[in-house]
């Protein structure tokens, strides 16, 4: 309970003193950043962002998941956004575990074999595949821009990661209108991919 009322305290001096009305709920920026929850990264400061200037989608590795894509497509979508930012880091804890491992820790069998965890063992190699995934979805169109940056967590500095232009997509983005959510088939989870 220390927690939640150290919380609840918090934000009572925020309300007061720093809450500020935005006049939307779309960022600023036109801007979605998808990465890690580890502590040591904070996005805004990293970025150089404010509050309302983009939007931010949190997880385990900052890969993007079945999940992460549906929030991203809602955000183009409904709320505007023109662009994503993929942020992972050096020494995460995704990057330590397989699967297996994970697994093992967690003490969950085979039952839930459908369930992945995104273990990786490479990060350039996982933000180049999340960054991919991101290119190759359907429901947002050609020209929704992403990028990859792995941040230092030793320095604080962000290095891009060289993500060639891929060929524009054969299938056209209209699909979207059509019906549902392709499933991605290099993904065993139960999310919706595109």
């Amino acid at each position: 309970m220390d927690n939640l009322r150290k919380m609840l305290e918090a934000n009572a001096r925020y309300a007061e003193t720093a809450h500020g009305s935005f006049p939307t709920s779309t960022p600023a920026r036109q801007l979605v950043v998808i990465t890690c929850m580890d502590c040591r990264l904070n996005p805004y400061e990293v970025l150089g962002l404010a509050a309302g200037e983009a939007h931010v989608l949190r997880n385990a590795g900052g890969i993007v998941t079945g999940d992460t894509l549906r929030s991203l497509v809602v955000s183009h979508g409904l709320l505007g956004t023109k662009e994503a930012v993929v942020v992972m880091h050096t020494d995460c804890g995704m990057g330590k575990y397989s699967e297996r491992q994970v697994r093992r820790k967690l003490g969950i069998g085979r039952v839930r074999r459908p369930l992945r965890f995104g273990c990786f063992s490479s990060v350039d190699e996982a933000l180049a595949e999340s960054v991919a995934k991101v290119r190759n979805c359907s429901l947002l169109p050609p020209d929704f821009r992403v990028h990859g940056l792995i941040f230092d967590v030793s320095d604080g500095r962000l290095r891009p990661v060289d993500q060639r232009e891929r060929p524009a997509r054969q299938r056209s983005w209209r699909r979207r209108l059509t019906g549902g959510w392709p499933r991605d088939r290099g993904s065993s989870d139960t999310h919706p991919e595109a």
